[in-house]
């Protein structure tokens, strides 16, 4: 498997789903899983955040997370299992690494998205599902979560569980 940057300068061209692929992974905006990643990782990067294309021919995914996008934003669960999903709606041969690997520049990770959700998207629900007890996203069982999506998260939570919380095991 090869991998490839993960975060770009927000000027250059952004990874978006292939047309007709992973249609479930859509909030109920109709925003992709790689609009949605960029979007909440942006938060903690002043000039902007953004996925990069992979390759045409498949067979690649993002790496691991480097100490200098060791943030809130791209160190929790939610961002990890967007950014699978946006590698696996460009190309049906995409795989994304396991959560530990991926993880493991990161001062400290989240178990949810610990900040304040920004206006312009919604995050949908399947992103919030456990990828700490397999180690990985779950495509499978997050589509089975798809008909949840009506119910994405627009704003935080205001009670203590629904922050999250840190993980970091090595």
């Amino acid at each position: 498997m090869t991998s490839t940057t993960t975060s770009v300068p927000s000027a250059r061209p952004a990874a978006t789903c292939s047309p007709g692929v992973l249609d479930w992974s859509f909030n109920s905006r109709r925003q992709d899983p790689c609009f949605v990643g960029a979007t909440i990782a942006g938060g903690c990067f002043p000039l902007g955040y953004s996925l990069a294309p992979l390759p045409p021919d498949g067979g690649y995914q993002y790496r691991y997370i480097t100490p200098e996008e060791d943030t809130l934003c791209t160190c929790n669960t939610v961002y990890y299992s967007l950014e699978s999903a946006c590698a696996a709606c460009q190309h049906e041969r995409n795989t994304w690494d396991r959560w530990m690997h991926w993880s493991a520049n990161c001062t400290r990770t989240y178990t949810t998205y610990p900040r304040n959700i920004p206006a312009s998207v919604t995050i949908p629900a399947w992103a919030y599902l456990d990828v700490i007890a397999g180690n990985t996203f779950n495509i499978t069982l997050a589509q089975s979560h798809r008909d949840f999506n009506l119910f994405d998260s627009c704003k935080p939570c205001s009670h203590q569980p629904c922050l999250g919380l840190p993980y970091k095991a090595k």
